[in-house]
């Protein structure tokens, strides 16, 4: 068994809630609002580029986010970076718990 599979079941088994830990990590100067609609099409991408086996093709939400950014100008700099912290503690939070973290809990 590899160290990660022993690292998690420790983790869930504490029952330590991840991610009132992970939200200062995206706390950004963007209004509530917005955070929540970005949230929004950041979950819808994740969706879309989860496969049936449940493998997330990550770089493809990255082209996405990053042709959003600075090709089409959905959204700014600042967003960006957020989507993209946020995508990293979404990883790091299924790899950490096998499960996916509920986005809105980031708000």
């Amino acid at each position: 068994m590899g160290i990660f599979n022993k690292n998690r079941k420790a983790e869930t088994s504490k029952n330590i809630d991840i991610v009132e830990k992970l939200k200062p990590y995206v706390d950004y100067p963007i209004e509530k609002d917005r955070k929540k609609e970005l949230l929004k099409a950041l979950d819808k991408k994740i969706e879309e580029y989860t496969n049936e086996n449940g493998i997330l093709d990550f770089q493809e939400v990255l082209d996405e986010l990053y042709d959003s950014c600075f090709e089409i100008k959905e959204i700014n700099g600042v967003e960006y970076t957020f989507l993209v912290q946020v995508l990293s503690l979404y990883i790091y939070h299924v790899i950490i718990t096998g499960a996916p973290i509920d986005l809105e809990k980031l708000l």
